[in-house]
């Protein structure tokens, strides 16, 4: 199963790297299976995503490549850098920059990693070309079976209290 929709190597200070655009549908899940010295970086674009139950803040995309996404904000709010086409950010790939902000971007390396979505969810990643050749989407997830499991957990907790309550109170 083909796992993305985009891809595109860049060259970028004498290493080439691939860039993927993800997209994920509702209740599907991302895996990526690491071997050692491999690195992966990843933005959540757009939807909602979490990785092993801890949820993906959604990346804000570099001014210099516009915005894909229409983000409301206040019509006086002015951009500093002039935005530039792909084409001449292309032209120059030493000069390249990341087409969304680092400080929102997840780095992993030597794991193995799960990025589930409830809702649906577009992923930006980054590797180095020739690694990180097991990456695929599935929809045979435990994701729903772990939500099952926590919420039985939960009501049992939430069962003993009462009952503990109850012990205190008689």
């Amino acid at each position: 199963q083909k796992s993305c929709s985009n891809t595109m190597a860049m060259l970028n200070r004498g290493q080439q790297f691939v860039y993927e655009t993800i997209k994920l549908q509702s209740d599907e899940e991302y895996r990526i299976y690491l071997k050692p010295n491999e690195w992966i970086r990843i933005w959540m674009v757009h939807g909602s995503a979490e990785i092993f139950g801890t949820e993906l803040r959604e990346a804000k995309r570099n001014e210099k490549y516009g915005q894909k996404y229409p983000q409301y904000h206040s019509k006086h709010k002015r951009s500093r850098h002039k935005k530039q086409s792909i084409d001449e950010i292309n032209s120059n790939p030493n000069d390249k920059e990341e087409m969304y902000l680092l400080r929102d971007s997840y780095l992993f390396s030597n794991s193995n990693i799960s990025i589930y979505t409830f809702f649906g969810a577009t992923l930006y990643v980054k590797y180095p070309k020739g690694q990180c050749e097991h990456k695929f989407k599935t929809t045979d997830t435990q994701y729903q079976i772990y939500c099952n499991y926590n919420a039985a957990l939960t009501n049992m907790r939430r069962s003993a209290e009462v009952h503990q309550v109850e012990l205190i109170i008689d």
